[in-house]
C-alpha cells in the first residue's frame, strides 16, 4: 500500500508500507507506517530498519532526513494512525484467513473453545477442557494448556483523543513454542502490531497474565499470579516469583531472578536478582539494610522487621535468610499473627516457635486476616476479630508453651466507629478471653 492511497493528510513524499507498527518495535521483513508526534523519538526510527513510513506533522517533518522516507503530514498523527490502523484490522490488511491447521496426533478437549482461522497446533499438544483459543495463534509441538487458560487474548491498549478513547484492535499474532507448559486459568494475549511469544520449554503456572507483544525465552519459570505488561522480553532461563509485576517495555537479561511480590520498573541485568516494591537489585537491598542497622546501632535502637502482608516477607523463616546475612544482634522480628497465618504455605506456630527460639521476636502483633488462596488475594484489614482465619487459642497455647514473655499489640481499625474508645475496649477482652482460652494466662 502507498501513502497516496490513504484518505487524510497530505502526502509530502510517497512511500509504501506493509503493516503498521511503532518506533520501538522490531517488525523483520516488514515494510513499516509508524507515527512521530516529537522529535526526540526520531533516533529511534533511525535505528529501526524497517520503518520505511512516517505519519507526522508538517513541524516534525522539516527535521526529518529527506528523501529518506515516505511522509504524510497531519495535525494528529497518532489519531490518525491508530484510525488507520483499525480500519486496516477490519479490513484483513495485515493477514490473509486461513483454515486451521490441527494435527491428528494432537488431543483437543471436546470441551475446548478453538477460533476459526489462523490456528495451528502442532502433533503432541494437549489443549485440555474450558481452553480458549483465539485466531492468529500457532502451538507447537508437544505443549500443554491446561484447563481456563485463555490464548491470543486481545491486549489491552486504548489511546486518549481529547474527550474520546480509542481501542487498538490487535493485528498480531501469538506463538508457542515446543515443550512449553501453561496451567490453569492463565491468559496470554496476541500482539497488537507484532507477536507475542513464549520460548521453547518455558513454564507458566496458575493465574499468569502476558500481555501483548511480549517475548518470553526458552526455559523460563512463570510461577503463580505473575503479571507481564505489554512488549516486555525476557532472556532465558529466567526466574519469576509469584505475584511479582514486570512494567511494560522492560528488558530482563538472561539468568535473571524476580523475588516474589517485586514490582520491576527498570531493566533486569543477565543474572540479576531483584526483590521489593518497587524492585531493586537483591544485593542493593542487603546493603542498604546493612546500613540501617549499622545506623540504629549507634543510637542504640534495635530496628524490627514486621512480618508483612506481602509475600516479600511473609514470614520469620524469610525474615531469618536475612538475620543470617546481616549478623547483628540490633535487626530483629515483630510478627503479626494474621500476616503469618493468612498465607497458605505457612505453619503460623513453627514460625512463631522458630522466631522465639532464636531470640528474634521483638513483640508480636494481634490481628485477623483472611486467608490467601488461589482465587482470593486475602484480606489483611478491617477484618474483625473472631472471623478470620487465625486461631487465637492455639497461638497463645504455644506462646506458653515457648515461656514468650514479650509484648503485644491489638491491631485494628477503628475509623468507621461511632464510639472508637469502646471498640478497643471490646477488642482487649474478647484477646483477654482467648488468652485464658489458650491457657496464656
Amino acid at each position: 500500500m502507498k501513502l497516496s492511497d490513504l484518505n487524510f493528510g497530505k502526502v509530502e513524499k510517497d512511500g509504501e508500507f506493509d503493516w503498521l507498527g511503532l518506533t520501538a518495535e522490531d517488525y523483520e521483513g516488514k515494510k513499516v507506517l509508524t507515527f512521530l508526534n516529537d522529535e526526540k523519538y526520531y533516533k529511534e526510527i533511525e535505528n529501526n530498519k524497517s520503518i520505511t513510513c512516517i505519519v507526522t506533522t508538517d513541524e516534525v517533518a522539516q527535521k526529518i532526513e529527506k528523501g529518506k522516507y515516505g511522509i504524510i503530514i497531519s495535525n494528529n498523527p497518532r489519531k490518525d494512525f491508530f484510525e488507520l490502523h483499525n480500519k486496516l484490522v477490519k479490513e484483513d490488511f495485515y493477514f490473509t484467513k486461513r483454515d486451521n491447521q490441527i494435527s491428528e496426533k494432537a488431543y483437543i478437549s471436546e470441551k475446548a473453545n478453538i477460533g476459526s482461522y489462523n490456528i495451528i497446533i502442532e502433533d503432541d499438544v494437549i489443549v485440555e477442557a474450558d481452553v480458549t483459543i483465539y485466531e492468529n495463534v500457532t502451538i507447537k509441538k508437544g505443549a500443554i494448556i491446561k484447563s481456563g487458560t485463555i490464548l491470543g487474548a486481545d491486549g489491552f491498549q486504548y489511546i486518549r483523543n481529547k474527550d474520546d478513547i480509542i481501542k487498538v484492535e490487535p493485528a498480531g499474532e501469538l506463538e508457542i513454542a515446543e515443550d512449553v507448559v501453561i496451567h490453569n486459568n492463565s491468559v496470554i494475549d496476541k500482539g497488537i502490531f507484532g507477536k507475542t511469544f513464549i520460548g521453547e520449554n518455558t513454564k507458566i503456572y496458575n493465574l499468569v497474565h502476558v500481555a501483548h507483544d511480549s517475548k518470553i525465552g526458552k526455559n523460563v519459570f512463570l510461577t503463580a499470579g505473575v503479571i507481564v505488561c505489554g512488549r516486555v522480553k525476557i532472556g532465558a532461563n529466567s526466574y519469576l516469583g509469584p505475584n511479582c509485576t514486570i512494567k511494560n517495555g522492560l528488558f530482563l537479561g538472561e539468568n535473571s531472578k524476580v523475588s516474589m511480590g517485586a514490582v520491576v520498573t527498570k531493566d533486569v541485568k543477565d543474572n540479576e536478582v531483584v526483590t521489593g516494591n518497587f524492585a531493586i537489585p537483591h544485593k542493593q537491598f542487603i546493603e542498604n539494610l546493612k546500613k540501617a542497622v549499622e545506623w540504629a546501632s549507634s543510637y542504640n535502637i534495635t530496628l524490627s522487621i514486621e512480618i508483612m502482608d506481602h509475600p516479600f516477607i511473609n514470614s520469620i523463616t524469610k525474615y531469618m535468610e536475612y538475620a543470617e546475612i546481616i549478623k547483628s544482634p540490633w535487626l530483629k522480628v515483630y510478627p503479626d499473627v494474621g500476616n503469618l497465618t493468612a498465607w497458605p504455605e505457612n505453619d503460623t506456630l513453627k514460625e512463631l516457635e522458630l522466631g522465639i527460639k532464636n531470640g528474634e521476636i521483638t513483640g508480636i502483633h494481634l490481628k485477623d486476616t483472611l486467608a490467601v488462596t488461589d482465587s482470593f488475594p486475602g484480606k489483611f484489614k478491617e477484618v474483625p476479630f473472631g472471623e478470620g482465619c487465625v486461631d487465637f487459642p492455639k497461638v497463645f497455647a504455644k506462646l506458653k508453651e515457648l515461656n514468650y514473655k514479650g509484648p503485644f499489640l491489638i491491631e485494628m481499625w477503628t475509623e468507621k466507629s461511632d464510639n472508637p474508645i469502646e471498640e478497643v475496649k471490646k477488642a482487649k477482652e474478647w484477646m483477654l478471653g482467648k488468652m485464658r482460652e489458650g491457657g496464656f494466662i
